[in-house]
């Protein structure tokens, strides 16, 4: 794993903002059973069903967590997230997944035992998935059961069929089969900018601006610096983590702004930076500019969240060769300084970035954009710098030999298992 999180039920608090992970031969991530997670703006790309991996699986088996704004693309295996299976430890319970885009990925997007007992209270929310599974039947996502109290998918771009239960079911099939679990769904192909360069900001004017859902409301009409809202899962305090911060939200018609710092998910109140004044059912949200948020991992517009997005042009490149690198400022964010890891230890500063690579290599690519008030906001990119292969090459040659560095991530020996090996002279 390129990373984990473990044992089951001994970890809190995390914050994963602005990384890539791409381990290439396996699996991205493991959190296994913690609780309190905020996993936001990064990548996961390029993970293969390698040898000695276990698989292409990812799991954000969590309680109380948020996982937001994440782009998943590119994933080469048999399967992503996976949730409610492997252990009975394994929680998957009061998550809240949106904004995300699970993109051109040969895997189902997510895998969940929703009737298992570990899953409860999960909502995925203006997600967009779309172009996964392409090498079979398209299937975005698979549900194995379950009912509207453990998952819900609701204001999502669906670009396909959904695995639900034991059927293959279109977005309005699955909306007739289980109304409490697919609500208000999209079955549309999503308008990016670029989807072939990775740009997945929302096209003009297209399928993603402002079909997404809000993300809740106030329970009474009230003024000051506590706000009770139908559900305060949606958001983040900073976790007490020093250097943190809570979410800025935007609270009632006028969008008045205020910021979180602390939250009583029991009595789902929000305790604010700043007095408000609201009503009853004023929407509460983070901040976004049109009629309703976007779909998907980034907001157009002034008013909307502040994020950095990280453009690579072109994203794969020969040794030697330039990329662009671009930070685009959503939001209205005004920069202090923009700082660049280019994942090859050079750092580099500047809104743009040219810059070759000499040597083949997956490069991770992360900039760091400080505002006025010293935080630091993620974005991440991913280069691939690979050789031009010749047209009649093989594809693939393993020898095994103690040279052959490659095959045992390219050959799965011992599974499924139980399973074995061994030489034979030749």
């Amino acid at each position: 794993d390129a990373l984990l999180i473990w044992p089951d039920r001994t970890n809190s608090e995390f914050v994963l903002r602005g990384n890539v992970l791409h381990p290439n031969t396996g699996r991205s991530m493991l959190i296994d059973a913690a609780d309190r997670v905020l996993f936001e703006d990064n990548i996961i790309v390029r993970s293969d069903d390698g040898g000695r991996s276990g698989s292409s699986r990812f799991a954000f088996d969590t309680s109380n967590s948020i996982f937001r704004h994440n782009r998943i693309y590119d994933n080469w295996g048999s399967n992503l997230m996976i949730a409610g299976a492997f252990r009975d430890t394994l929680d998957f319970r009061s998550a809240r997944f949106y904004g995300n885009v699970f993109d051109n990925n040969t895997a189902m997007a997510a895998d969940l035992y929703a009737e298992s007992p570990l899953i409860e209270d999960c909502v995925f929310a203006n997600n967009v998935f779309s172009a996964n599974d392409f090498l079979s039947e398209g299937r975005q996502f698979r549900v194995r059961g379950g009912e509207a109290s453990d998952v819900i998918f609701t204001h999502n771009l669906i670009s396909g069929s959904i695995f639900y239960r034991d059927e293959v079911l279109s977005p309005d099939e699955a909306r007739a089969t289980a109304p409490g679990v697919f609500v208000r769904n999209l079955s549309v192909a999503p308008e990016f900018r670029d989807a072939s360069n990775r740009d997945f900001r929302p096209a003009a004017g297209g399928s993603l601006v402002d079909a997404g859902r809000t993300l809740t409301r106030a329970l009474s009409s009230g003024s000051g610096r506590l706000l009770r809202v139908e559900d305060s899962r949606w958001f983040y305090d900073g976790f007490g983590i020093a250097g943190e911060r809570g979410d800025e939200i935007a609270v009632g018609p006028d969008q008045q702004r205020a910021r979180i710092v602390a939250i009583d998910h029991d009595a789902s109140m929000l305790r604010l930076d700043r007095p408000l004044r609201w009503r009853q059912g004023d929407v509460v949200s983070l901040p976004f500019s049109g009629s309703a948020p976007e779909i998907g991992a980034y907001e157009l517009g002034e008013r909307g969240r502040a994020a950095v997005q990280v453009l690579a042009e072109p994203q794969r490149v020969a040794p030697g060769e330039p990329v662009r690198l671009r930070a685009v400022l959503h939001g209205g964010l005004e920069p202090a300084e923009i700082r660049w890891l280019l994942g090859d230890g050079e750092i580099a500063e500047g809104t743009e970035v040219t810059k070759r690579y000499d040597e083949p290599y997956d490069y991770p690519v992360r900039v760091a954009v400080t505002d006025a008030d010293g935080f630091r906001h993620w974005g991440a990119a991913y280069v691939l710098v690979e050789e031009e292969r010749p047209a009649d090459a093989p594809l693939m040659r393993s020898t095994f030999g103690e040279s052959d560095e490659d095959a045992w991530w390219r050959w799965m020996c011992y599974r499924p298992m139980p399973q074995a090996h061994e030489f034979l002279p030749g």
